[in-house]
């Protein structure tokens, strides 16, 4: 439902991560290169976090029939999931490992 005359402007950035790796990444951001490179990197906790609110917590099942309770459900569901990964990171700190590993 776009205008024929619609237009938006972007950037083609190309970063080489390793010689098997190079990032491509188009947006829409005025950054440089490295800055979008870095952007990216950041995305995969990101990316895990929501994986796992909607897997491990099932919250893609959440049966409420009224929003008020859906929104509590899923309400209980975020502060299960950030006290369980608060938990990770004191335990992490403990044995001086890094909580994912």
């Amino acid at each position: 439902d776009l205008p024929s005359d619609a237009a938006r402007e972007v950037r083609l950035h190309e970063v080489v991560i390793s010689s098997e790796l190079t990032l491509h990444s188009v947006t829409g951001l005025p950054d440089s290169s490295a800055a979008v490179a870095r952007l990216w990197e950041c995305r995969n906790p990101v990316e895990v976090d929501l994986r796992n609110l909607k897997v491990v917590l099932n919250t893609e099942q959440i049966r409420a029939r009224r929003l008020n309770t859906f929104r509590q459900e899923l309400l209980a569901s975020m502060v299960s999931y950030n006290l369980v990964t608060q938990f990770r990171c004191q335990a992490a700190e403990l044995i001086h490992e890094p909580p994912d590993g």
